[in-house]
């Protein structure tokens, strides 16, 4: 039995590690420049973000550059918005490195979502509308009037990716850098940063708004962009609207410039006339409303603040002048803002493809990690399976064992304690549950194989009879392995398995028959070379059961194992602690999978290696506590099960581990109320009085009623086993308890002092989804016990993102665990975030810097991450 213990958790743990820290919203920041515009083309500055004022569908963009008195000198760029609003375009090498304006228009083609909570008036449009063929509902498209907004950007520089997203609030600061005398980079950024300001710290043009009336969105995103998509649907709420009922936005974008033009608002007008100006209580209001109709909070807490800037001037002279931050324009600050922007939108895409089963990217990880356990039998899956078939085919030709019935081949043993003597007895087990084995000349066939739910065809070639050598080397010819059950499949079409022995030794197949044949030397080195293909085609739903894949993935490739036998010491062994034989262990000195993984529609390379440094010196430390052994043994806690007994307060309270039950009498009625607590979760029921009645204490009452507590318990702890008490003789109308004894100790692999020190890496390419192809390296390091070192590198284009994480838990219970993740991208801005979880509180803190200087800092905000920078803007994700 080979026990390989480097599997999917290593790899899974360096995902977490590297990534755990940066699954994010999405959204983008805008990339600054030299303020020195260029001389001659600027060429790859690529432009994207969302349009929204409702979502809008199919509108036009258009980039023009801007002279420093406004006058447009050249177009470059165009682009039409998608279903979501966002748009992509490069700017042409036409472009010489000025302010762009970026300006979203309508056309007869261009649709809108209604974000007004009463809804949109009366549908002129002739689009289909199944609920209300003549309303425009909540959430509903609808056709605009002619409407124009903007955005205004200070400059870019060569392969720049700039996020510019075009809402009410960019255009009302567009119009704003426009009343400058000089159209320049302080003029842009203030106006930008005022506006900025204006919403309570909002960066109204690098923070993505989302369709406010799509619930799927709002759950994805996060609340910055939630509460920004909010605000801009106010100014459908403003009661400006045509003969249709339908919001004048085209009025409304130009009377909240027009309010905003001497760079304050009025805090509130809500009783003035619409058509003179919009006030800021009129935008909260509104967006309040809209969260309303959505079941939404405003976990960004703009709102509370805005209103609480409003009643302050309302309170003073009515009016909100926001100031321009002192960091506005700088570029490092721009620079800063982008590299946040990367790291949400890689983290939030990589997040969700890990987590979805369907996905390119999470299925390659699992099918790794698939890959790695086709060479575990410790954990029942495929690779088991395929394992405790190879060693039954060992069984058979050097063994001795003739038997062409599978289920009497021994895969395991069992153990167990008569409670009365303390005695223990081994009981040989097999797992195999039906299947064939034949030898015939130098060929193992086993057939119709099934084991753990799989079924295992498996043809092997073995030495020849008379052969003397210290390596040999049997062939595998083919191999499958399916398990309808979770999906999972495995094909061999060719490969080698390699033994090295400590001594020569002479295959005599008669004499291994007769059972005369000599022991097998010590195997001092074990190598796996094969050409697999692996299949998942289920995956775990969010109910947790398998599902089917609407696109299966397979791997298909070379897998190259090298392994090392080492001796499992179980020290606490109800056999009475003595090694086992020292060929039942092996760990992989080094391990490589390469070829390709792919679905329906997409593929990619991808290499994944793993090592053990320490497969020389290692040993398995075996099973926790000899059998017998008593729950309360461990230190600082009692014995498994107590309870306690009240006659006068006719109460019984009943405990163990995760569960209890507790019974409480009415003297009165006699009814009696039961609470059980089973595996944390409560559940109450009560009498009528009629069952309770008629005894003269609740003692009495149980003592009639012995179901109602379990006269044995089991309990499992997690790294030590199954603890069972027995309460046949136990009295419940005194005080009590009963110890729990150990009956079935957990195996354990490692200790504080004896750990595998193994690490891993996984390099692919991929196209993610909306984002350009990247080259993906992970790697992870074990460096202590439970300590650890992993990094993701991210490269696309002359853009990277180099993400690196440890992590180190205090003791050996994990009451306290704490990690620490950088990320550094291609202008070596870096990200800090540093997290202690003490018993599940989790309090991240960090900073976001370039040369030393902190442009932003990092802090837990209701469980997610607030980043607020120098120049006063925030998000949370």
């Amino acid at each position: 039995m080979y026990h390989l213990i480097v599997r999917r958790a290593l790899l899974t743990a360096a995902v977490t590690a590297a990534l755990g820290l940066t699954a994010c919203g999405g959204g983008g920041s805008s990339s600054g420049g030299d303020k020195t515009p260029a001389t001659t083309g600027v060429s790859g500055v690529t432009l994207s973000g969302t349009v929204a004022k409702g979502i809008v569908n199919k509108g036009q963009v258009v980039a023009q550059e801007l002279s420093a008195t406004k006058e447009v000198l050249r177009v470059v760029g165009n682009a039409v918005t998608g279903v979501d609003g966002t748009y992509t375009l490069t700017l042409s090498n036409s472009y010489e490195g000025g302010p762009v304006q970026i300006t979203i228009s309508t056309d007869e083609n261009t649709q809108m979502k209604c974000d007004v909570p009463t809804g949109c008036g009366t549908r002129t449009d002739g689009l289909t509308d199944s609920s209300a063929p003549t309303v425009i509902d909540f959430g509903e498209w609808y056709k605009p009037a002619a409407l124009s907004m903007a955005a205004l950007i200070p400059n870019s520089v060569a392969n720049a990716k700039v996020s510019v997203n075009v809402t009410p609030f960019t255009n009302m600061a567009a119009v704003r850098a426009k009343a400058s005398a000089t159209l320049d980079v302080a003029a842009i950024a203030n106006a930008n940063s005022e506006v900025s300001n204006l919403l309570g710290g909002i960066d109204v043009l690098n923070t993505a708004p989302i369709d406010i009336t799509d619930p799927a969105a709002i759950s994805d995103a996060n609340p910055t962009e939630t509460t920004y998509a909010a605000l801009a649907s106010a100014l459908a709420n403003t009661g400006l609207v045509d003969s249709n009922g339908q919001p004048d936005i085209a009025k409304s974008i130009e009377l909240l410039a027009n309010s905003f033009a001497a760079g304050t608002m009025v805090a509130d007008d809500s009783g003035g006339d619409d058509a003179a100006q919009i006030s800021l209580q009129e935008i909260v209001t509104a967006a309040g409303e809209t969260l309303s109709e959505t079941g939404t909070a405003d976990m960004a807490g703009v709102i509370d603040g805005l209103q609480s800037e409003i009643d302050t001037a309302v309170a003073g002279d009515g009016t909100i002048d926001p100031q321009a931050s002192e960091t506005a324009g700088d570029t490092n600050l721009a620079k800063a803002k982008a590299m946040m922007a990367d790291v949400r939108t890689w983290g939030n895409v990589i997040s969700l493809e890990v987590g979805n089963k369907g996905e390119l990217f999470g299925d390659e990880i699992d099918l790794a990690g698939n890959a790695l356990d086709a060479l575990d039998i410790s954990g029942g899956g495929v690779g088991d399976a395929f394992a405790q078939s190879v060693d039954a085919a060992f069984q058979r030709v050097f063994d001795g064992v003739t038997s062409t019935d599978l289920k009497t081949y021994v895969t395991d043993q069992s153990y167990s304690v008569d409670s009365s003597t303390g005695n223990i007895s081994v009981t040989d087990v097999t797992d195999f549950t039906a299947g064939t084995i034949t030898l015939s000349g130098s060929t193992v066939t086993i057939t119709g194989a099934v084991i753990y739910g799989h079924t295992v065809n498996l043809t092997i070639s073995i030495p020849q009879d008379a052969t003397t050598a210290s390596v040999f080397t049997l062939g595998i010819q083919s191999a499958t392995v399916v398990n309808t059950g979770t999906g999972t499949s495995m094909t061999v079409s060719g490969g080698t398995v390699k033994a090295t022995l400590a001594a020569d030794y002479t295959i005599d197949v008669n004499a291994i028959d007769l059972g005369t044949a000599a022991d097998l030397p010590k195997v001092t080195d074990l190598t796996i070379n094969v050409d697999v293909s692996l299949t998942q085609s289920k995956g775990v739903d969010m109910t947790g059961q398998n599902a089917t894949l609407a696109s299966p993935v397979t791997f298909a490739g070379t897998l190259n194992l090298d392994l090392d036998p080492v001796i499992i010491k179980a020290q606490n062994s109800p056999v009475g602690g003595l090694p086992v034989d020292p060929n039942q262990g092996a760990l992989p000195k080094s391990f490589t999978l390469t070829g390709s993984i792919s679905n329906a529609t997409n593929s990619m390379n991808m290499s994944l290696s793993a090592s053990v440094d320490n497969t020389d010196t290692f040993q398995f430390v075996g099973d926790f506590a000899a059998v017998g052994t008593g729950y309360s043994a461990v230190p600082d806690r009692g014995e498994l099960v107590t309870w306690v007994y009240s006659n006068a307060g006719e109460v019984l309270d009943f405990s163990y581990p995760g569960n209890s039950i507790k019974l409480a009498r009415n003297t009165t009625t006699g009814a009696v109320t039961i609470t059980w607590v089973i595996d944390g979760v409560s559940e109450s029921n009560t009498d009528t009085g009629e069952l309770g009645a008629g005894y003269a204490s609740l003692g009495a009452f149980v003592a009639a009623r012995p179901y109602l507590f379990p006269s044995t318990v089991f309990v499992y702890i997690d790294g030590e086993g199954e603890y069972v008490a027995d309460l046949s003789s136990a009295d419940l109308s005194v005080d009590g308890s009963v110890d729990g004894l150990l009956e079935y100790p957990e195996f354990v692999v490692e200790d504080a002092t004896n750990w595998i020190d193994a690490n891993v890496g996984l390099t692919f390419t991929a196209q993610l989804a909306g984002l350009p192809e990247a080259r993906i390296n992970i790697t992870a390091d074990r460096t202590a016990f439970k300590a650890g070192t992993a990094s993701t590198t991210v490269s696309y284009g002359t853009r990277q993102l180099a993400i690196a994480g440890s992590i180190a838990s205090s003791d050996l219970d994990v009451v306290s665990v704490s990690g620490t993740v950088t990320i550094t991208n291609q202008d070596n801005i870096k990200l800090t975030i540093s997290d202690t979880n003490v018993d599940d509180n989790i309090s991240p803190t960090g900073t976001l810097s370039f040369n030393g200087v902190d442009y932003a800092t990092v802090t837990d905000s209701n469980g997610l991450l607030k980043v607020t920078y120098t120049d006063g803007t925030f998000e949370i994700f």
